[in-house]
């Protein structure tokens, strides 16, 4: 997969990406100068945001491969299976409040 920033003249972005299949995909962004600055800093947390969670997708694929590899793929699906129940199990005892605390 290619990945391609063009950055032209005034404050306009675009990210373009190419996969080996010949797919295309582009995200632009136009934001104008000292204006929507609420924007700004809500681009800059969705970006931190996918950058953590395909960080973590990406360390989490690596360390299910590596218990994969290690152990047996029966043993890695029945621990993920075991990690999910625990999951939703804990999700009970602590629920997440909803509304304005």
């Amino acid at each position: 997969m290619a990945y391609r920033s063009s950055f032209g003249l005034g404050h306009k972005r675009s990210v373009k990406a190419q996969s080996a299949q010949g797919h295309e995909c582009r995200i632009g962004v136009r934001l104008r100068k000292g204006k929507n600055k609420r924007w700004k800093g809500l681009t800059r947390a969705l970006a931190m945001y996918l950058l953590v969670f395909n960080g973590g997708m990406a360390v989490g694929s690596a360390l299910w491969g590596v218990i994969a590899a290690r152990a047996s793929t029966p043993l890695a699906l029945m621990s993920a299976a075991l990690g999910l129940i625990l999951g939703l199990t804990t999700m009970i005892r602590y629920r997440l409040m909803t509304g304005e605390a």
